[in-house]
């Protein structure tokens, strides 16, 4: 009874009754006043009665009327195109874009917060499956929650179009959720509805603003789009939170993070039952254990089996085809199918951010790079808050011998997230590979995250930099070598500092290991400064003609 009526107090202000109210009684008062001023000259008094009993009768009315038709935003229309030629030519050659802000929650309750999150979570995730639309990522839209930033700023910092933005109120089991789509460069409303109903119509409710959403945008969906829109990867919201929070732990970077991703993964597990996308979420945890060295084998082992379970549940997992696609990569050497992993991915969901990673990190590892800088900066685009896409950049800029424009990335990176690992670790790259090194002493002044294998070979980058040698090879554990031996990336990364620190013969090893796993990139394998000592050796010279060919020869 209380949430019933919290609910129809919350009603009343919503539609203006009050004002409505308010306003009439002072117009009511008003004319009964200008009645006695203009019937009593002209001998009317008589019908002063009946004009103080139409003024009783007409407030009952208008208040219903109030009610009935609340000031209602402006009716659906199409959107018409820019009517600026420049603006239409600069946008002729890409997508339409969006971002969808954080719902806010209007609730009585401040606790179901969750609840307003979880609908935005699941706008997002169908129009990502949208080829004709590029959607800003979740992690990225969740970021600019109560930061309260005006249409116009966040359009121009996101580089999007149009801005959807949204209200829940929930009391008790009664729903009320409302949504606006706005032009980003003229903060004009284009179209807005409001939903009415109950818990179970959440899920319809979501579904009917995304397809609203698609036909005010002029996109015409395939059958495939249309039937994963009305899928329902988890029907459960709170388990749904359980995997957004799990998502976020992950990137986080921490063995304390991924402990905590695999608690909510499989919280949410316990909640529905057998699901794909869950097990998807389980098999990326799994993954970055061993990417991150925190497990060895056994993670791998679970990531590719929790990965597999997924699409047997579901073929169309693209959830389960990034951690594939990241796992052939990182553990077996295999790029080519890392490739086509990830492609079949972006096929299924092409604005998914990790999908554009580990695709943008398999062609840098082949050295394919004007696809990476493609993808890098699409990656940007699509995850513009997130230290993970600046880090992606900034690695690319590396590679391709931009070294201004790589610490200016991880700069990037680390102003967003100071306290994570993979920031510190690129931004360290990036300042070691350009020999700016001294710009690392403000990292070392707020606090170094804690030890782990990422912090480490940022500490190993810094050293070689400053021509440490014995510093060089203690960090070099014996997990780091473990971690290094069955990945490209962190084998290749160990080149340049033993390299720098005059340990030549292990350098050309770990470059071997490299090569073996897949690791092609002759640009860049040539161009690094911290290579410059092994230009001459006849083993780096007889791997770097190898190298070589099979740079100019890939194809996926």
């Amino acid at each position: 009874m209380a949430s019933k009526f919290s609910f129809f107090l919350a009603e009343l202000k919503q539609r203006k009754v009050g004002r409505v109210a308010a306003v009439y009684l002072v117009v009511g008062l008003g004319v009964l006043g200008a009645a006695e001023v203009i019937l009593d000259p002209l001998g009317l008094e008589a019908l002063r009665p009946y004009v103080v009993v139409l003024v009783i009768l007409g407030f009952p009315i208008a208040l219903v009327l109030a009610w009935a038709y609340e000031v209602s935003p402006e009716k659906p229309r199409r959107i018409e195109p820019s009517p600026d030629p420049g603006l239409e030519a600069q946008q002729a050659d890409r997508r339409r874009s969006i971002v969808v802000l954080p719902f806010d929650n209007m609730s009585p309750d401040p606790g179901d917060a969750y609840f307003s999150d979880g609908l935005t979570e699941e706008i997002i995730t169908d129009l990502s499956h949208l080829n004709a639309l590029r959607v800003i990522s979740r992690s990225s839209a969740m970021a600019l929650k109560g930061t309260r930033k005006d249409v116009r700023t966040v359009g121009r910092e996101l580089d999007v179009q149009f801005v959807l933005e949204g209200s829940v109120r929930k009391a008790g089991n009664e729903l009320r959720i409302t949504a606006q789509l706005i032009d980003a460069s003229s903060d004009e409303h284009l179209w807005a509805e409001k939903y009415d109903g109950v818990l179970e119509d959440v899920f319809r409710i979501q579904e009917e603003v995304s397809r609203s959403i698609v036909a005010q945008l002029a996109v015409r969906l395939s059958p495939k789009e249309d039937r994963l829109f009305s899928a329902r990867p988890i029907g459960d919201v709170p388990a749904y939170q359980c995997y957004l929070r799990a998502r976020q732990h992950v990137w986080d970077g921490t063995p304390e993070s991924l402990e905590k991703a695999l608690g909510d993964l499989e919280t949410a597990l316990g909640m529905v039952g057998d699901n794909a996308l869950i097990f998807a979420g389980l098999g990326y945890v799994f993954f970055q254990m061993a990417n991150l060295g925190v497990q060895q084998d056994e993670a791998i082992e679970k990531a590719e089996g929790y990965a597999r379970r997924a699409l047997e549940l579901d073929p169309e997992c693209a959830e389960a085809e990034v951690v594939l696609g990241a796992s052939r990569q990182a553990f077996f050497g295999d790029q080519r199918e890392s490739i086509e992993h990830s492609e079949r991915a972006r096929r299924l969901a092409p604005s998914n951010p990790d999908a554009v990673l580990w695709l943008a990190n398999a062609n840098l590892i082949t050295g394919q790079m004007d696809a990476a800088r493609a993808l890098a900066e699409l990656l940007v685009q699509l995850d513009p808050l997130t230290v993970v896409s600046h880090a992606q950049r900034a690695c690319m800029h590396v590679w391709r011998g931009e070294m201004d424009l790589a610490v200016e990335s991880s700069r990037r990176g680390y102003e967003l997230a100071p306290s994570s690992p993979i920031s510190v670790w690129l931004f360290a790259y990036s300042l070691a590979s350009s020999g700016r090194i001294e710009e690392f002493k403000e990292v070392r002044e707020r606090g170094l995250p804690e030890d782990s294998l990422l912090t480490r070979f940022a500490l190993l980058y810094e050293a070689a930099a400053k021509d440490e040698h014995g510093t060089v090879t203690d960090l070099i554990s014996a997990d780091i070598e473990r971690t290094a031996l069955r990945d490209p990336q962190w084998s290749y990364f160990l080149v340049g500092p033993l390299a720098r620190v005059g340990e030549g013969d292990r350098a050309v090893d770990w470059l071997e290991n490299a090569v073996r796993q897949g690791f092609i990139n002759y640009p860049a394998m040539m161009s690094h400064p911290f290579h410059a000592s092994l230009l001459g050796d006849s083993r780096f010279e007889e791997i770097s003609e190898r190298v070589k060919q099979d740079w100019e020869a890939f194809e996926v």
